[in-house]
């Protein structure tokens, strides 16, 4: 992060602004003529960077406020974050340094950030539980469904079979009785009860199946 320290006291003797952060407690002298890399680091900034892989902004106070944005838009189009290769990580904590009280920030200690790890870890093994558990509840009511429903086919069938035994008995006494078309009639009625019962059996072989 060569040069940010330089670009950094550049910014606030231009804009005339009063730190609000801790930057001075990372500079030797702890004064803005402090702020200026020193390669054997004996002097000026200590590139300290705090590790910001997960971080919350209050972006009505912070990441918006006009100096926080006049900062960022003057390094964005120095073109330095590339050339320097300080990267977002360096320049965030720079910003949070310079607009950003002790009082005001919160930094997760290691303890806190195993703490939190074995809680996500106990969640999301809870969440896998419950997750099997209401995969094998789906699967009995499913089963539970086909099964009634088998059930009402069976019953229906059974109520047609011996809804038409009845016809044919009744239909056979007046067969005897009729002339030959009368005959071809029965006959039809006889298939359309094939169909029936055809049609019957495939539903429940679909269901069982």
């Amino acid at each position: 992060m060569n040069g940010l320290a330089e670009f950094t006291r550049f910014w606030i003797v231009t804009r005339h602004y009063h730190v609000k952060g801790d930057l001075y407690q990372t500079t030797n002298p702890s004064s803005i003529h402090g702020l200026y890399t020193d390669h054997d680091n004996q002097h000026g900034w200590n590139r300290y960077v705090h590790g910001g892989y997960f971080m919350l902004f209050d972006l009505q106070h912070f990441w918006l406020h006009p100096h926080a944005q006049d900062y960022l838009y003057t390094i964005l189009k120095s073109g330095y974050d590339v050339e320097q290769r300080w990267q977002e990580q360096g320049v965030v904590n720079m910003m949070m340094l310079l607009f950003i009280s002790s009082e005001h920030k919160m930094v997760f200690s290691q303890d806190d950030i195993q703490l939190s790890q074995g809680i996500l870890e106990m969640v999301a093994n809870c969440t896998s539980i419950k997750v099997h558990a209401m995969m094998i509840e789906m699967m009995i009511v499913m089963m539970l469904l086909k099964m009634v429903v088998v059930v009402i086919v069976v019953v229906m069938t059974m109520i047609v079979i011996m809804h038409n035994d009845s016809d044919d008995d009744v239909s056979d006494t007046n067969y005897n009785n009729d002339d030959s078309d009368s005959a071809d009639d029965y006959d039809d009625s006889d298939s359309d009860d094939d169909n029936i019962y055809d049609y019957l059996i495939y539903s429940l072989r679909y269901l069982i199946g």
